[in-house]
């Protein structure tokens, strides 16, 4: 094997001697390889053409595209407003729904026992009203009444006694003695007749007090029984608006045959509603690029399936002032608001891509972003010079995705290149 190989080498060497011979040419024309006088030398170049930028002033539109997504733009969370045991789910997720619509059913027995028993309660002290207003009350007022006419008639009849007495004294017919003491009896009843008064005033006056606590506890009751009543009304959990289904509590069953294990406490969250008249669009900004926008500007959206060059356009209504952690950067929400009419060819969810006009840059020095280079963490361009390639720190501004806004130790006609 090894002599196989021995051979083999000596037959490829003794066949590139043969071609550096004189009449090597020839055999290689019979061969058919390229003869050396059509091979020309080649130049080596330092740079490429079209591999250098000549640095002009110009004017840049600075434009900002970021993928946002659709949103609604009015969400309501619904809570139980008392607590109770889960007994219907009505509903699931994407189920669209109308004000008023019961989501769920719960079920609280000691709610409705308390109730049952405050309606028994007012029953009881209604029935003590009425019988205030049909017994009690007239009867009092009467026997007063009664009382009061009879010391009336009295005095009266006291009172013409005494007229009657002072005529016969004046005439000697009855002694000093009898007229002073029908005179005495007369002051006397007026006395009892004046403590009468006292005495039913005071009557009345606790016939008042008796009357408004009875309506005041009547009243109390049936502000209670609103309330109570409402409560066994909240068992019904109703939507509060029309929209659709776009989230349920993760402590509800997925099995409906079970959701009557779940107790839920007052105030706990139980689905979303999302109106789908109005949608928004969310966008998520770097800090570098806020400087650029602001409330009220007009956005591009564009999207597969828009007419009219598959684009729309947006307003941005709401920029947050506080901003997350994104990798080593910070963002920035931004919401866009679409037309109310425009928004239905939306789709929560869907992706759309946002182009911000970040307004017009004049007489400034831009280049395309494939000549900025970054060299230990700062910002460079690689200026070609005659004696070779420098690198020049520059400071950036404006850009549209394609071309950079730079400022630094560079003049109008010099060289920049991307090899370096």
């Amino acid at each position: 094997m090894k002599k196989f190989y021995l051979a083999l080498i000596f037959l490829s060497l003794g066949y590139f001697f043969l071609l550096l011979q004189p009449h090597a040419p020839a055999m290689r024309e019979k061969m058919g390889a390229t003869p050396l006088s059509a091979i020309k030398p080649v130049k080596i170049f330092s740079e490429q053409p079209g591999s250098l930028f000549v640095l002009r002033k110009r004017d840049l539109q600075g434009t900002l595209e970021e993928t946002g997504t659709v949103v609604y733009h009015h969400l309501l969370q619904i809570h139980t407003e008392t607590g109770g045991d889960l007994s219907v789910r009505h509903v699931r997720i994407g189920d669209h729904v109308i004000e008023g619509q019961i989501l769920f059913t719960l079920e609280n027995p000691s709610l409705r026992q308390e109730l049952d028993a405050l309606n028994l309660r007012l029953r009881e002290a209604r029935v003590a009203r009425d019988q205030f207003y049909r017994f009690t009350l007239p009867e009092a007022r009467g026997l007063r009444e009664m009382e009061s006419c009879r010391y009336r008639r009295e005095l009266e009849e006291l009172e013409e006694k005494v007229k009657h007495n002072d005529i016969l004294f004046r005439r000697g017919m009855i002694s000093e003695k009898e007229f002073s003491q029908a005179k005495e009896e007369w002051q006397l009843k007026d006395m009892t007749r004046e403590l009468f008064d006292l005495k039913t005033k005071k009557e009345e006056e606790n016939l008042n007090e008796q009357e408004k606590k009875i309506r005041e506890n009547i009243l109390r009751l049936e502000e209670d029984l609103a309330k109570l009543e409402q409560s066994v009304s909240a068992l019904q959990v109703r939507a509060l608006m029309t929209g659709k289904v776009v989230e349920i509590s993760e402590r509800l069953p997925k099995d409906w045959s079970e959701s009557n294990l779940v107790s839920l406490a007052k105030g706990e969250w139980l689905v979303t509603l999302a109106s789908e008249k109005q949608k928004d669009v969310q966008v998520f900004l770097f800090e570098k690029d806020m400087p650029f926008i602001g409330k009220g500007d007009t956005v591009c959206l564009k999207k597969s399936g828009f007419e009219n060059g598959s684009e729309l356009q947006a307003v941005i209504s709401h920029v947050s002032s506080v901003a997350a952690p994104y990798g080593e950067h910070w963002r920035f929400e931004v919401r866009l608001q679409v037309e109310e009419d425009l928004s239905q060819s939306l789709i929560a969810g869907e992706k759309v891509l946002c182009v911000f006009n970040k307004g017009m840059r004049r007489n400034i020095y831009a280049i395309p972003l494939e000549y900025l280079f970054y060299d230990g963490g700062k910002k460079v361009c690689y200026r070609h010079e005659e004696t070779g390639i420098r690198p020049v720190p520059v400071q950036t501004g404006m850009d549209n995705g394609e071309w950079i806004e730079i400022s630094g130790d560079l003049k109008e006609g010099q060289h920049l290149t991307k090899r370096f």
